[in-house]
């Protein structure tokens, strides 16, 4: 127990409580959008017990860049706690030693510690037998972390018993090769983006016991983007390789400022031919039937299929970075791959690139590489001249 006070005055007079500012349990605070609270209403709120009242300012605190941590109570003769502060994590400063003379205090300085007036100070009101905030500030002496951070802080290194049982299920989805049973409360976060997007355009497809299996969408912004930027149209599935095995494909292209643009996405359960065609042809229905003229991919043959006969007319071309990728794996040669750099993206004649391939492949002995035939019968997805 405590006795020392914060000796600090109320920040407001207290008036009594409103019945909108309840805070009785954790589903009241995951209701509260801490990203748009202001600071003056903070005091507002009011709580059933000290608990929650942590919960509430270590849930303020993520967003802003700190952890929050608890400080100092006051307790009545009788034991009963009166008074309760909560701090940021790195108000204050620790005793040191120094060399075995003795525990001294060092200074702190404001780069490295925060000052005292970070901090929540809640009491307890009697009569009703709840906490209420008596003072309030959210001013720091030390630089902020930014809020992509925070969650490597100790406070806030925690998982729900709601996100623990939706990893175990989607381990356990792993070893069946399918989209996980509760991916089904992703298609109700669709639903409910779908009120306040109208043009927000997914779809499903489930297996005979009615598993998700296949999961396309994309938004208004994403279908507004690709009637200006798709005509030419990145087709990845390379992000598939994590702990879910559930490929995840991305449709993306380029805009006039040279920035990556997100069309559509997509999570599938493999990378079968149907599979693709599928996707391709939500693609369509999502894009008002809008076809891209040309289409780049890894190679993948399931893919290609799926561009032959979903859009015909669409020229297909390799992914330059893959086979930039395969250069190296295949020959192992840095010169090698900085000439069949030259021969790819070079603007030559035909019978430039011939006379350039052919001193290349002859003048590193890859003449009779098998990667290396294979790429000379595909010259016309990948070499420019004949793109052209």
């Amino acid at each position: 127990m405590d006795e020392d006070d914060t000796n600090v005055e109320p920040m407001f007079d207290y008036h009594g409580f409103d019945e909108g500012y309840n805070i009785d349990s954790l589903e009241d605070i995951v209701m509260i959008e801490f990203w748009n609270i202001r600071d003056e209403y903070v005091c507002h709120f009011h709580f059933s017990d000290v608990n929650i009242t942590f919960e509430f300012y270590n849930r303020y605190a993520r967003p802003r860049g700190f952890s929050a941590r608890k400080n100092r109570t006051r307790k009545s003769r009788a034991s009963v706690l009166k008074l309760k502060n909560f701090v940021c994590h790195r108000e204050g400063f620790r005793p040191q030693n120094n060399n075995g003379i003795g525990n001294f205090k060092k200074k702190p300085t404001p780069e490295t510690r925060c000052g005292y007036s970070a901090m929540m100070e809640i009491r307890l009101d009697a009569p009703s037998d709840r906490w209420f905030i008596s003072y309030f500030s959210d001013e720091h002496s030390h630089p902020l972390l930014d809020p992509r951070l925070t969650g490597l802080f100790r406070g806030h290194r925690f998982m729900s018993e709601a996100d623990i049982g939706h990893m175990i299920n989607m381990e356990k989805a792993k070893q069946r090769r399918q989209l996980p049973s509760d991916a089904y409360a992703d298609l109700k976060y669709l639903e409910d983006q779908a009120t306040n997007d109208p043009s927000l355009y997914f779809n499903y497809h489930v297996d005979a016991d009615g598993t998700l299996y296949n999961l396309f969408w994309c938004n208004s912004l994403s279908r507004a983007n690709y009637s200006l930027f798709g005509d030419v149209l990145p087709f990845d599935a390379t992000y598939k390789r994590n702990k879910y095995m559930c490929p995840l494909v991305v449709f993306s292209g380029v805009n006039h400022h040279n920035q990556i643009i997100i069309f559509a996405v997509a999570l599938i359960c493999d990378e079968k031919k149907d599979t693709y065609r599928w996707l391709l042809q939500q693609l369509k229905v999502a894009m008002n039937g809008k076809a891209p003229v040309l289409v780049i991919t890894n190679g993948d043959l399931s893919m290609k299929f799926a561009i032959e006969k979903e859009f015909s007319n669409a020229h297909h071309r390799l992914c330059a970075w893959h086979l930039i990728r395969n250069a190296i794996s295949n020959i192992g040669k840095p010169q090698f791959t900085s000439m069949f750099k030259k021969c790819m993206l070079c603007d030559y004649e035909i019978d430039v690139f011939r006379q350039k391939w052919f001193e290349m492949v002859e003048g590193f002995g890859v003449e009779n590489k098998s990667w290396v035939l294979d790429m000379y019968k595909k010259r016309h997805s990948w070499s420019t001249a004949h793109i052209r």
